[in-house]
């Protein structure tokens, strides 16, 4: 795009090439968010792993995180914001008066990024640099951040609305668009992520989690996943899946 003129972008290697050597902080999970129970399970899996083999291994997150809310307000907002930017007029004031009707929290926080103005917008990106300053000090300590991946596990396709589709959570329901608040957790401030398997659900599919980086440091959660595969067992692919 023309940036090639002056900047190069080398990624720096990973920061540890065994096991034993990363800083591990597992995520805390949050009471008002729910995650399916098999995923949870897979967070102890890999905890007791990682301990086993020689890891430092702590529960924490960055400073700012505190209990996820108000990150996830900013995610949806500024997903919002750029999701309905090219909406008509008319299909930007219903879809705000739909998310009205809700009477949620982070519904409310989308339809801000609806009608979100040029002031709003900054706002929201200046709540993201101050964010991505707490990342860059937990990092400091700390070599990967394990979180979920997702609320719950892979599920049949749904070509609903948005506002129509739910979630079940540990045979609950949950709103649908909790799908991004653990994605939010990585990509709200830039972090690297790497996404890898550690169970299966009883019908086979796998259940995974997630190792968030530093920034630009995208080899480290790499590294991670790839030497913590050993440990327990890497991707097997789901029965019917297998080419």
């Amino acid at each position: 795009m023309g940036e090639d003129i002056a900047w190069r972008l080398e990624l720096k290697a990973a920061r540890h090439e065994r096991l034993d050597g990363f800083r591990v902080a597992l995520s805390p999970l949050q009471d008002w968010m729910p995650v399916d129970d098999s995923i949870v399970a897979a967070r102890e899996t890999v905890d007791e792993a990682c301990r086993k083999a020689g890891a430092t291994v702590i529960e924490a997150a960055p400073e700012m995180v505190g209990d996820g809310r108000e990150a996830y307000q900013n995610y949806r907002s500024l997903m919002f914001s750029i999701i309905a930017s090219r909406w008509p007029e008319e299909r930007r004031r219903q879809e705000a008066e739909e998310a009205a009707v809700s009477n949620d929290l982070f519904a409310e926080a989308g339809n801000a990024g609806i009608a979100a103005t040029a002031g709003d917008f900054l706002g929201w990106l200046a709540y993201r640099e101050a964010l991505r300053e707490s990342y860059r000090d937990f990092f400091r300590d700390v070599d990967i951040w394990l979180s979920p991946a997702d609320v719950t596990n892979a599920f049949p396709h749904d070509e609903r609305p948005f506002l129509d589709r739910r979630l079940q959570v540990n045979g609950a329901e949950a709103d649908y668009m909790h799908n991004c608040f653990y994605a939010g957790v990585a990509t709200l401030a830039g972090q690297p992520s790497t996404a890898f398997p550690v169970t299966r659900t009883t019908e086979g599919l796998p259940v995974g989690l997630q190792a968030i980086g530093p920034y630009l440091e995208d080899l480290t959660p790499i590294r991670f996943a790839g030497l913590l595969a050993r440990e327990i067992g890497g991707f097997v692919p789901p029965p019917g899946y297998e080419t």
